[in-house]
């Protein structure tokens, strides 16, 4: 599942519905960020599926998610499964991140990288 909607008057609640069980594990937020990140994906190693909700408050970014490129503009969010490949290239961005785990239908137990020690 991907998202992509201005961050005008937006709400946690709207995407924690979308979410089975969901649990919040974390916030942070970053200035002036710039960085290039490969395809990568992330899991947790019970299988709970880890979603992130991304804010962009400065500047544009180039989000790649499923093979498809998208441009995440200033005062955008994108909400998506951190399970899925994705890469980023993100040019001096301010951005206040999200992250999430919940429980999945059909549980992941691989990836690029495993948040069990990052996120509770």
């Amino acid at each position: 599942m991907l998202c992509i909607k201005s961050a005008n008057n937006f709400s946690l609640k709207e995407f924690e519905t979308q979410m089975i069980q969901p649990q919040f594990v974390g916030e942070e937020f970053r200035s002036n960020h710039t960085a290039h990140y490969p395809l990568h994906n992330r899991y947790f190693s019970n299988g709970d599926k880890p979603w992130v909700i991304l804010i962009n408050l400065k500047n544009k970014m180039i989000f790649t998610y499923e093979n498809k490129e998208y441009i995440i503009n200033e005062n955008e969010l994108v909400f998506f499964d951190d399970n899925v490949m994705h890469a980023w290239q993100m040019n001096n961005n301010d951005m206040k991140i999200y992250y999430y785990r919940a429980k999945c239908e059909k549980p992941v137990c691989e990836g690029t990288y495993c948040l069990d020690g990052m996120m509770g």
